[in-house]
């Protein structure tokens, strides 16, 4: 099976929780199949669109660029038709039996999965996150409130500003020429109010009529948005989701139930499961992530000050460094740490992971927003080691209270240093929760289920069964 995975970003460029479960699952599906990788990178000293290809552990990756510097499409900032031919050379080149798409964000343009059905290839589709239903991707506002949907799009305007590309008329009807000569005119047609919006509408009116009707035309920008993914999301032939709260989440959108399939990630527990290192007389605590607000750092150093007088230490690791904006919340958080036990270590490095785990007694994720299915929490389960975590979205779905973990309410310090205080104080209940450890799946065994759907979405479009059709039969799989 020829097989090209295609996600917004990639390692080495980029390391986050969908980089290294696509890296994953390409190593495994190596054994056995022909894999190649299409992703977006950010090279400015290279001209936007170029398609470059190479390899990375000995599999072909296809790199785009995409530096934001030219039109994003007539529209949104999803949709880059200027970059469907990079896609459809990189379709001629591979020539796939099935495309993955992992993420579309980020650069890419979601018209590459339409591409890709029209050529009768059967396509999967992985909601890592919220992007599709979020222009944010992570529902969440940017004063730190927890989103429960965009309403059709109508509450999203105060989260970020216009998705609206508005370049100049001759531009718009040369483009519209060249939708006509690529789709037809019936289809054309169809996207003919998002041309008059984008290119005549919004502008005319914000010159006469002032912010009102700017507002105005963004609602119906972000109305525009979740129409369009809704369609798009009947696309695929089958749409996996790694957490029953993420499909829970969709299904409240309004994607009908019984579409998307569960597929828990993987973990490459290899250099997870080494022996421990006993502690001092004082619970370690570690926190391994990013060094962003929304990942509760603030929660977990507040609830440290409140735990001053206890016998707890706490290590962050994380690239404290990444940008100017990190940096300088960074500098904030020690601050606010001083005198509380708590130490900055830098960067991880994934092959040193295991030795941090080892030396842990706990790991805490804080976390202020729903996260899906945390890989941090996955590779300190396979290593044993408990977690202590906030009590919503896939954080809640995986630790089970008093069992491998502990929960707090979420953004709630006070709670948090309490649950600390309680584990610290109690050794058999720290015992307790660790033997209740279940190991999670391997990225092996994980990737021996995406490959089974592979086949199956293959069998049905023999069939002739796709899209919805094969969708629902792909989530019936996951009950049999």
């Amino acid at each position: 099976m020829r097989i090209l995975q295609v996600v917004h970003t990639y390692v080495p460029e980029s390391a986050g929780g969908t980089e290294i479960h696509t890296q994953q699952l390409v190593r495994d599906l190596r054994a056995h199949h022909d894999v190649a990788v299409l992703y977006r990178v950010f090279a400015p000293d290279r001209p936007d669109l170029e398609l470059s290809e190479s390899s990375y552990e000995g599999t072909p990756v296809y790199r785009l660029v995409n530096n934001f510097t030219w039109s994003r499409g007539p529209l949104f900032d999803y949709f880059c038709p200027d970059a469907e031919p990079r896609f459809l050379q990189v379709l001629d080149r591979f020539q796939p039996d099935l495309v993955h798409f992992q993420h579309l964000g980020g650069g890419l343009s979601t018209s590459f999965l339409t591409l890709a059905a029209e050529r009768g290839l059967p396509t999967v589709f992985t909601l890592h996150d919220f992007w599709t239903l979020c222009s944010r991707s992570h529902l969440l506002t940017p004063d730190g409130q927890l989103c429960t949907g965009p309403e059709g799009g109508m509450r999203c305007i105060g989260c970020r500003p216009a998705p609206v590309y508005a370049p100049p008329v001759r531009q718009s009807w040369r483009t519209l020429r060249a939708e006509v000569g690529r789709w037809g005119w019936k289809r054309t047609l169809l996207r003919l109010p998002g041309y008059a919006m984008a290119r005549l509408l919004r502008p005319w009116l914000e010159e006469r009529a002032g912010a009102g009707s700017a507002e105005l035309s963004l609602r119906a920008a972000y109305m525009a948005r979740d129409r369009y993914f809704r369609a798009l999301l009947d696309r695929p032939d089958a749409l996996l989701a790694p957490s029953q709260f993420l499909r829970r989440t969709f299904e409240a959108w309004g994607l009908p139930p019984g579409r998307i399939r569960v597929v828990r990630n993987g973990v490459d527990a290899g250099d997870l499961t080494q022996p421990r290192v006993p502690g001092e007389g004082k619970l370690r605590l570690v926190f391994v992530g990013s060094i962003l607000a929304y990942k509760g750092l603030d929660v977990l150093v507040e609830a440290m000050q409140h735990l001053r007088d206890a016998p707890v230490e706490l290590r962050i690791y994380g690239d404290d460094q990444a940008t100017p904006e990190v940096a300088a919340y960074a500098a904030d958080l020690r601050r606010k740490a001083a005198g509380a036990g708590v130490r900055f270590m830098g960067p991880l490095p994934h092959e040193e992971l295991g030795q941090a785990l080892a030396r842990a007694d706990a790991l805490v994720l804080p976390s202020v927003l729903y996260e899906n299915c945390p890989l941090s929490i996955l590779e300190a389960f396979s290593a044993r080691v408990p977690v202590i975590a906030s009590n919503i979205g896939g954080m809640a779905e995986l630790v089970h209270d008093g069992r491998n973990g502990l929960q707090f309410e979420v953004g709630n310090a006070q709670d948090l240093a309490a649950k600390i205080r309680r584990l610290a104080a109690d050794p058999q209940l720290l015992h307790d929760i660790q033997r209740g450890i279940q190991r999670p799946a391997t990225t092996e065994q994980v990737s021996r289920t995406i490959e089974r759907i592979y086949q199956d979405v293959i069998d049905l479009k023999r069939q002739g069964r796709c899209g919805v059709d094969a969708q629902q039969a792909i989530a019936r799989g996951e009950e049999e």
